[in-house]
């Protein structure tokens, strides 16, 4: 299981993961800067508390019966979410008139993310992720985490700091804003990504290294 990742360069990635005894994540620190605290109910994530530079926001999660999200809040706007089983999607509108849809591929990483920003349009844009099917990701012996996290950071451009904790292995992610990401990844003997160098735009930014524990 994923312990942490060591990264060095512009766009890398540095952080620490820990688990509840059934292997579910317990909390997350990314770059000593986010700090995501998880509490479940029946295996399904309720809360998420998150901590930037001392200050906390707490986001509660509401499902369906077939156990679909359902709906999500912060403390200030209830948000409903749409399930489109055809396409494994969840739309929703927020407060701060923004409509996104986050696709999601079988193991429930984010595939496709679109932003809609129908105040001033600037915020608008996508990414779209690809994905090495015939290895293994960080978060393979644990559960997915990417699509709560989407939803709190509401961005597509947000989203190239949480693809790492995923299934699988990303290999590239292009956005609407002409940005191209290319993960040239190694593994280890099992399978598992061992390291993720990047190159934004054919130019490398960064270097990251998996560290794991083994599991019982």
């Amino acid at each position: 299981m994923l312990t942490r990742i060591d990264g060095s360069g512009g766009m890398s990635f540095n952080s620490r993961v820990e688990y509840n005894p059934d292997k579910t994540v317990k909390q997350l620190r990314l770059e000593s800067t986010f700090i995501f605290d998880f509490l479940y109910e029946n295996d399904q994530i309720t809360t998420i508390q998150l901590t930037v530079n001392g200050e906390s926001r707490t986001y509660n999660f509401t499902y369906t019966l077939g156990g679909k999200i359902a709906s999500y809040d912060d403390g200030e706007e209830l948000v409903q979410l749409l399930y489109n089983p055809a396409n494994n999607s969840y739309s929703f509108s927020t407060n701060d008139d923004y409509d996104i849809t986050i696709t999601l591929t079988q193991d429930g990483d984010i595939k496709q993310y679109e932003l809609e920003d129908n105040f001033s349009n600037q915020g608008s844009g996508s990414a779209v992720v690809f994905y090495d099917d015939a290895k293994k990701g960080s978060m393979t012996n644990s559960n997915p985490i990417n699509l709560h996290l989407g939803i709190i950071f509401k961005s597509p451009l947000a989203m190239q700091y949480l693809f790492p904790y995923s299934k699988k292995p990303i290999e590239l992610m292009s956005t609407s804003q002409g940005v191209s990401l290319e993960y040239n990844n190694t593994y280890d003997s099992q399978g598992f990504i061992k390291s993720m160098t990047m190159l934004a735009n054919g130019e490398e930014a960064g270097t990251s290294n998996f560290i794991y524990t083994s599991i019982d």
